[in-house]
């Protein structure tokens, strides 16, 4: 019994600690953004319409960017510049006594820049919200910004980016958006339907890993419907669903490979690595193969984990026509920054957890190792899965979408083709086995 209260003590504390990474970036995001006094690009562009002499489009990028290219009309007044200013009226003279509307590339430096303004007395200063993307982003909905050109640093003054999607991409873009995904959200459901009576540890496991998937899916179906995916907080909860989904998969995998193959914790069944080794740690002190392989395997994949870390946040934004539907593909900046910076130092905090219980916690270790393991990899795996399609598909978004929809639907299919080719053991078995094991052993 004491030893399943240990069992139930530490995983109430990695619920908590997987509580806390999800609200986290919540937490930073109105911080650094939401608090700020935000206005839409819809918004900010009636401002310019209707009194274009007192209202300025300031653009917060570096000088090489901004002529590179920028929203036509826009005056420079670069971050750093604003962060040095020690009191306010130091703003170009040529925006004295305006409106100021700052922008970037996706909201977040030109946020802070207006926070730096306010703190400095300049009360009429506005972020525009997701920046020159969801700028770009509102060109094709009704009520489109007054400014719909860009000049770039030769002079030439160009429309806002739009691509024309031939036929083959047009289709794709159907059948990932109208085809796959509604047919790996059924599949999902229709597997937790199958496995919820089933209370086999590695089979509960895999059935709320599915539950968290298809709960984020959703969100991603809302933000489409209702949002035109334009709405950060929904987003984040689609890449959340994503993330715990993944956990909970492997951890159910782990737990399944472990209690029905191997049996490493098991304290009464040989180890199926036993003919690997020269001996057993369960019958003689000897050190275990497989968790010496675990050791060093855990910090392997921290070094990858550490990989997004060393990316930049790309700018992408363009509109196109989708079947007759204008449609704008994007990758907000701030959805880039969570998979390339926090995603990735979250997993290596969840691993950096997951060795120190395995080295360390002896026999006790394992279980809340293996759960910490498998949340640390979810993070890892979500940030290196969008980071690689962007970087791949970043002029060419439609197959961005594609490929993450079909990666998902072979995810799905995969586990739906396991549980049908041993079905005979794994679902028609007994329910609760491992539970019970476990209860057992705890309370021995």
């Amino acid at each position: 019994m004491k030893t399943l209260m240990t069992h139930r003590r530490s995983l109430a504390a990695i619920a908590i600690l997987v509580t806390t990474a999800a609200v986290l970036p919540l937490g930073l995001y109105w911080l650094f953004v939401g608090r700020i006094p935000n206005m839409d690009p819809i918004a900010a562009s009636d401002y310019l319409r209707a009194a274009p002499g007192e209202t300025t489009l300031i653009d917060v990028r570096d000088p090489v960017e901004f002529h590179t290219a920028h929203l036509e009309g826009a005056l420079n007044w670069p971050l750093s510049e604003i962060d040095s200013l020690q009191v306010s009226g130091h703003h170009p003279p040529e925006v004295t006594g305006r409106r100021f509307l700052l922008i970037c590339n996706g909201g977040v430096s030109s946020a802070e820049a207006t926070r730096r303004l306010r703190s400095l007395g300049v009360a009429d200063t506005w972020n525009v919200t997701g920046g020159l993307q969801s700028w770009i982003a509102a060109a094709e909905m009704p009520g489109y910004p007054a400014i719909a050109t860009l000049r770039l640093g030769s002079g030439e003054v160009t429309p806002l980016p739009y691509r024309d999607a031939p036929p083959g991409e047009q289709a794709a873009a159907v059948i990932a958006g109208f085809v796959i995904k509604p047919l790996y959200m059924l599949l999902s459901a229709a597997i937790i339907v199958l496995l919820w009576r089933r209370h086999a540890s590695d089979l509960a496991l895999l059935r709320w890993g599915l539950v968290f998937f298809l709960v984020g899916e959703t969100f991603c179906t809302v933000n489409y419907v209702f949002f035109n995916e334009q709405s950060e907080g929904v987003e984040y909860m689609h890449g959340l669903g994503m993330i715990l989904g993944l956990s909970f998969m492997l951890i159910a995998l782990l737990e399944g490979i472990d209690s029905r193959l191997v049996h490493y914790s098991s304290e009464t069944d040989k180890c199926a690595a036993l003919s690997l080794c020269k001996g057993c740690a369960k019958y003689a002190d000897v050190p275990c193969g497989l968790r010496r392989v675990f050791l060093l395997l855990i910090p392997s994949t921290m070094v990858l984990a550490g990989i997004p870390l060393t990316a930049s946040p790309e700018t992408v934004s363009y509109n196109t026509t989708i079947a007759g539907t204008p449609y704008n593909y994007s990758h907000a900046i701030i959805q880039q920054l969570f998979e390339i910076r926090y995603a990735p130092f979250a997993a290596i905090v969840f691993l950096s957890l997951a060795f120190a219980l395995l080295a360390l916690g002896g026999s006790r270790g394992v279980r809340p190792s293996k759960v910490l393991f498998g949340i640390g990899v979810g993070y890892l795996a979500f940030g290196l899965l969008r980071p690689v399609l962007l970087g791949l598909f970043s002029s060419n978004m439609v197959w961005f979408v594609f490929w993450e929809e079909a990666t998902e639907l072979l995810l799905v299919s995969a586990i739906l083709t396991v549980l049908a080719i041993f079905r005979d053991r794994l679902l028609a078995e007994g329910s609760g086995v491992a539970l019970r094991g476990l209860v057992t052993r705890g309370a021995a």
